[in-house]
């Protein structure tokens, strides 16, 4: 217990079971001990008035005006704390351009291996003994007591804390402080944090419903209309503070607490701490324009050149004689089926007669679905003519991929009594014109024929990369889907559905750059990783795809596409509807022109191709800096690796419906809980560096600068015995020349360990140009 002078002028928390503890530190250790619950309200005492709050302050002003008086964004002044300075005893070994403290190449060796989590070598020189070792926390004065690294979040004065008890006129009952609790000065309140609990709780997303990138299916989850770009408070600059500890060279484990504590900061809750940085501040930020905003936004317009009109799916209902009429060549075949695809089932409607019980039974570039009912005659009528076994799994076809010829699979299909096949086909984009249009492709005299559903659209190519959203906020009929965070603002695609002479009609308006990620890798994200390692091939990836797109120019990946589903007998009738609505002209939606327009006004953005690529960038960057991926490679993914990666695919323009992506306005996003980290040189290089010879030059440049002994092989960094050389020409490859490492670099992958080897200055930068150390 504390008597009335211990507590004179000094910060109380009440908790809401009734403890009153000395400080925001306290609270939270109360909460993680005793298990209790959050408050949602807490009191403060100042001095011996218990249970007063204290007044807040009710000033505020824009943002960037808040961002000029102090690099930390807003917070009330009295709960302003760094969180820099906690970043500094977590983040042990953050990667510098250059580093004058590391003169000699195994000290540079040694913190490229402290970034890659490799412990470092008995033959590299230790740190210079005046570097103080910094294992977790911050280094306290020499008569402080330790901090748990979840708690030291600023530096404080330590008072003495007395036993004696305080009588109950006075206040409730004070927890008692272990040694390690710390007393806050009058000039820092504590910074709040949510306990180690709170913060590993999230929103639990439901499964995926599968399907394309950018036409999600009726149940899936669509964020509303962006958020309005919101104003920060101002703050008071912040009070002076010791320089920061220097953190140590050596890669010594996060602890759970640590590893709690990240997670508190990369994932924040209502009361975590005020973020480091503003994304809006970020230069790209200015090039990503609202269309109506752009003084050229006629010429913008009329720079969009449209492609003929296709058609990009359909879903037909065709008999098995008519099938084989169609396909009735001897070359024909067809691959049995051998996974049961992700279902969703619908239990308001029917797309057809009981289509949701239809399963995926073979493929042969288009989807052959049949009746569930068919699975067992069919397997029974084709042990006739070959081997093929019978899938386990309710909508599991087969167990292996036999190849049929197509005249056999309908003999036995007629033979199992079927007589219905649902013919589904994606992303062909048939120009709807005479040499590439032969004939019908329906079955227009099927009894079920008028469940046929087609996909028309047109693409619009343009120097500028487009985003939409809703120009009237959330509304019924429109779901919005986010793209290209943080720059964006939350713009991205939208699906829209709209009535027009009794019929029905769903619109996709989205970002042509989809199918310019789908022609680099139609499986960019797959399903949701597992393992941590999982989380780095996709990081990977994303790193890959970046590389590939930085060799497209402006017109390559610029534009956007319309696309309207519809239900009809045929193409040909499916074309008349959409022609009639005018859905494909751009100005319908946007309200340009003399109409008519929808009462469903979409807004756009448009981006230039280099704040597109500084945008996906800056996000992977962040992400990289403060190792946000680090840990053991087979371990389960905490949320943050999950939230993390989601961001990152979503930067470069991928959204695959399977996480939501962080809003990009929200003030204590994880990019904006991170110190701001430096350009990306592997932007820059990525850029450059396109072919496999420029490649190959790059890497035979790295090699000659990085020393002796050649370029360091990043599984083994300190190991001087480990060092690449060229082991494939096409594509590029190099590998490790150790027996037994082996390990092995491509393209993309070349780029990003030599950025990181300048970055580290184990190459000289001046070889690239880099005179000035940036």
């Amino acid at each position: 217990m504390f008597t009335p002078e211990d507590i004179k002028d000094s910060t109380l928390v009440v908790c809401p079971c009734g403890r009153v503890v000395l400080n925001q530190a306290g609270l939270i250790k109360h909460q993680l001990r005793y298990d209790c619950p959050e408050a949602t309200q807490r009191p403060y005492i100042r001095g011996s008035t218990p249970l007063t709050s204290p007044p807040q302050s009710t000033a505020e002003s824009s943002h960037r005006a808040a961002l000029s008086s102090s690099p930390l964004s807003s917070a009330p002044p009295s709960t302003l704390t760094p969180p820099g300075y906690l970043l500094a005893g977590l983040t042990l070994d953050t990667p510098t351009y250059k580093s004058p403290t590391l003169s000699s190449t195994g000290q540079r060796l040694a913190s490229v291996a402290s970034s890659q989590g490799h412990p470092p070598s008995s033959s590299l020189s230790p740190p210079p003994p005046s570097t103080p070792t910094v294992t977790s926390g911050l280094s306290s004065a020499p008569d402080t007591p330790p901090q748990p690294p979840a708690l030291a979040t600023t530096w404080r004065t330590s008072y003495p804390v007395s036993p004696d008890s305080v009588g109950p006129d006075d206040c409730h009952q004070v927890e008692e402080m272990e040694l390690d609790g710390i007393w806050e000065d009058d000039r820092v309140d504590g910074m709040e944090l949510d306990n180690v609990q709170g913060a590993l709780d999230g929103q639990d997303d439901g499964p995926s419903d599968g399907g394309s990138a950018w036409a999600p299916s009726d149940g899936s989850r669509s964020s509303a209309s962006p958020t309005p770009e919101p104003s920060l408070p101002r703050t008071s600059p912040t009070p002076s503070t010791p320089p920061e500890p220097t953190p140590s060279r050596s890669p010594t484990p996060a602890s759970p607490t640590v590893l709690a504590a990240l997670d508190e900061i990369y994932a924040p809750s209502e009361r975590s701490p005020p973020p480091i940085q503003d994304v809006r501040d970020q230069p790209f930020m200015d090039h990503f324009k609202m269309l109506a905003d752009m003084e050229d936004e006629e010429d913008v317009l009329d720079g969009l050149v449209a492609r003929p009109m296709d058609v990009d799916r359909w879903e037909l209902v065709i008999s098995p004689e008519e099938y084989l009429n169609r396909f009735k060549d001897s070359l024909a075949d067809i691959q049995l089926v051998n996974r049961a695809p992700l279902r969703k089932l619908h239990t308001t409607y029917h797309r057809g007669p009981a289509f949701d019980k239809y399963m995926l039974i073979a493929e042969a570039t288009h989807q052959l679905w049949v009746d569930l009912r068919f699975k067992k005659p069919f397997f029974n009528a084709l042990d006739d003519h070959m081997d093929a076994q019978e899938g386990t799994l309710e909508y599991q076809a087969s167990q292996g991929k036999a190849h049929l010829p197509t005249s056999v699979f309908i003999d036995c299909l007629m033979a199992a009594g079927c007589h219905t096949i649902r013919l589904k086909s994606y992303g062909q984009k048939m120009p709807m014109m005479t040499p590439f249009l032969q004939n019908e492709p329906a079955q227009t005299n099927h009894r079920c024929a008028e469940h046929n559903e087609w996909d028309i659209g047109t693409t619009f190519v343009s120097p500028y990369i487009w985003l939409f959203a809703s120009a009237t906020g959330r509304r019924h009929g429109i779901k919005h889907f986010p793209m290209c965070v943080p720059g964006s603002g939350d713009y991205g695609s939208v699906n829209v559905d709209q009535s027009h002479r009794g019929h029905k009609f769903t619109v996709k308006i989205y970002p042509r750059l989809v199918h310019i990620i789908k022609s680099f890798n139609s499986h960019l994200q797959g399903s949701i990783p597992t393992s941590l390692s999982g989380v780095l091939g996709q990081v990977a990836s994303a790193k890959h795809m970046i590389h590939s797109l930085s060799g497209k120019d402006a017109m390559g990946l610029g534009g956007f596409r319309i696309e309207v589903t519809v239900k009809a007998v045929s193409l040909q009738e499916a074309t008349k509807l959409v022609k009639r609505t005018g859905f494909l002209n751009p100005e319908y939606w946007l309200g340009l022109g003399n109409g008519p327009h929808t009462h469903k006004t979409i807004s756009a953005k448009v981006v230039s191709r280099q704040a597109f690529l500084d945008n996906a960038n800056w996000v992977l960057q962040q992400a990289e800096s403060t190792k946000v991926f680090r840990g053991q490679g087979a371990t389960k993914p905490s949320k943050l690796h999950i939230q993390a990666l989601t961001d990152i695919l979503n930067a470069l323009g991928w959204n695959g419906d399977l996480r939501t992506p962080t809003n990009s306005w929200r003030p204590n996003a994880w990019w904006n809980m991170v110190a701001p980290a430096a350009p990306s040189l592997f932007g820059r290089l990525a850029e450059i560096y396109q072919t496999d010879d420029q490649i190959r030059a790059l890497f035979e440049l790295a090699r000659t600068n990085a020393g002796r002994d050649g370029l360091p092989c990043k599984s083994q960094p300190n190991d001087l015995s480990h060092r690449y050389q060229v082991n494939n020409g096409r594509p590029f490859r190099i590998r490790c020349c150790m027996h037994s490492c082996y390990h092995k670099l491509q393209r993309a992958a070349i780029i990003d360990w030599i950025a990181e080897l300048l970055n580290h200055g184990v190459i000289d930068g001046a070889i690239l140009g880099r005179d000035d150390g940036t």
